[in-house]
């Protein structure tokens, strides 16, 4: 119960670093391109972004800040809160790992993540990162879980968080390669 009550307050403190006065910091060259892309696509719908595999990244953050921009206007909580929420769900994730980490490790790994500096600012960020590293530690959970369990709804996760990652971002092979390799 202290265990999952810390998890719990870990989260919370995950999601004041990154949610809290996210309007402070003026947006970078990035998430300007970034910006540009998506208000195209809210202006003219699917016509307005053309996917360019030389250039840039996948559809998915634009697609993802549509519906925060519909829901919260254009402000910069509306275009950073995607990376900001998938930098929650990140530390999220890891309690389905609580059976392998103990205790003390569930608890350590998710005061680490809800403070580690990289990841704060990488979440406060409107760019594919955070949205790619929770897809990427999601593949690991649903395989783990799954063969753990032989319960097919991880299975589910892990083909929706890679069919999420290839959309993302073109280094997708990489991590796959990365995380097969770390299976092995």
């Amino acid at each position: 119960m202290i265990s999952a009550m810390l998890f719990v307050l870990a989260v919370l403190i995950g999601g004041w670093f990154r949610f809290a006065q996210l309007a402070l910091k003026p947006f970078h060259h990035d998430e300007g391109v970034n910006a540009y892309f998506l208000m195209a696509l809210a202006k003219q719908g699917s016509a307005g972004y053309r996917y360019n595999p030389e250039n840039y990244h996948g559809p998915t953050l634009y697609y993802f800040a549509l519906t925060a921009l519909r829901t919260f206007d254009a402000s910069d909580f509306a275009l950073r809160f995607w990376p900001c929420l998938f930098g929650v769900l990140s530390i999220v994730l890891l309690w389905w790992w609580r059976d392998h980490l103990g205790t003390v490790g569930l608890t350590v790994a998710a005061l680490f993540m809800a403070l580690s500096p990289g990841l704060i600012f990488f979440s406060r960020y409107f760019i594919h990162e955070m949205m790619f590293g929770w897809c990427s530690l999601a593949i690991a959970v649903g395989a783990w879980r799954y063969a753990t369990t032989k319960d097919f709804k991880w299975m589910a996760l892990l083909a929706i968080a890679a069919g999420i990652l290839f959309a993302t971002k073109e280094t997708a092979s990489i991590t796959v390669v990365v995380l097969i390799v770390a299976l092995v």
